[in-house]
């Protein structure tokens, strides 16, 4: 389902069990692809809906709870943008680089950009490698991975970044990331 479909549990012992099994047997009528109201297309026909959940995962390094979550780019399997969200549930804020991990502070999509202090994992250019790796076979993916205390996590893969409909500013930065749109 994605973006709306999550349920953030920190602390099992305070959770109303019944109330998560009612809501996420919602998201299993809903179908992605061509009958939905994204343009997600190339999802269509992949079957039945499935609830995945996952281990909560926490950055204690920065008080904890402010896991950044690292979105690389990449067409053809070439890394070409980072976008890097942090605070997504308090005062979230989006972060941009270019391909050269130089900072992009005109750039913005969706919510604001954060300014240009943050600082990158030392180990971002193995984030960047594992990226590659596993979008090598696509036109286009963007490839989610979380960096706690130097060590990789896996996200997700997506083709449709806000399904298509996020707007990007400058228009010249939407231009650039579809000018690297090329089939093999």
């Amino acid at each position: 389902g994605g973006g709306l479909n999550v349920i953030v549990v920190r602390d099992k012992s305070l959770c109303d069990f019944e109330d998560i099994k009612r809501k996420a047997s919602t998201w299993t009528q809903h179908t992605k692809g061509a009958t939905s109201s994204g343009r997600e297309w190339a999802y269509s026909g992949m079957g039945e809906s499935r609830i995945i959940i996952e281990k909560y995962l926490e950055d204690t390094s920065n008080g904890g709870g402010n896991l950044a979550d690292y979105k690389f780019f990449y067409f053809n399997g070439r890394f070409r943008l980072l976008w890097v969200d942090k605070d997504r549930y308090t005062d979230h804020h989006r972060g941009f680089w270019d391909e050269n991990l130089n900072f992009l502070p005109e750039m913005k999509w969706i919510y604001e950009t954060f300014d240009k202090t943050y600082t990158l994992p030392d180990n971002v250019s193995e984030m960047i490698r594992i990226g590659e790796i596993l979008s090598d076979d696509f036109p286009h993916a963007r490839v989610d991975l979380y960096n706690i205390e130097g060590k990789i996590y896996f996200g997700e893969i997506t083709f449709y970044a806000n399904s298509g409909y996020g707007k990007i500013t400058p228009d010249s930065f939407d231009f650039e990331l579809g000018s690297y749109f090329t089939e093999y």
